[in-house]
């Protein structure tokens, strides 16, 4: 079986429901489902960073048993780097050809699995 398509996502290119949705969510670390007309989106979010250099990559797309799995690499800013001292919000939105998906973060202290955060009043669901 084929892997499905997975495509990295600006947030200034993405459709404006899925935009709209995806920037209520960008403060919130974790992962966010962004279910619109437009498809299904999915939003990692590292939440509130104290220096800019962070970067999340998107990687391969493996079967996971029934599902597939994503994953998305972290790198921080090196150690001993000069960033600039400004709070940033790194993210990483993405569109996969599958409406659920099992996404894994590959941090350098190891890797961990994702798992969406809970929906409330529709925010993340705009179906």
């Amino acid at each position: 079986m084929p892997a499905p398509r997975c495509t990295e996502v600006s947030l200034d290119a993405a459709p404006p429901e899925v935009r709209e949705a995806a920037k209520r969510h960008l403060g919130e670390p974790g992962l966010h489902r962004v279910a619109t007309r437009a498809g299904t989106y999915w939003l990692v979010c590292l939440g509130a960073q104290p220096t800019a250099g962070h970067r999340l990559t998107l990687g391969s797309v493996e079967p996971a048993g029934e599902r597939w799995s994503v994953r998305i690499r972290h790198e921080p800013p090196a150690p001993g780097a000069a960033h600039a001292q400004v709070i940033t919000y790194p993210h990483l939105l993405f569109h996969v050809d599958q409406d659920e998906v099992d996404v894994l973060l590959e941090e350098p202290a190891g890797t961990r699995r994702l798992s969406p955060a809970p929906v409330g009043d529709g925010e993340a669901d705009n179906a």
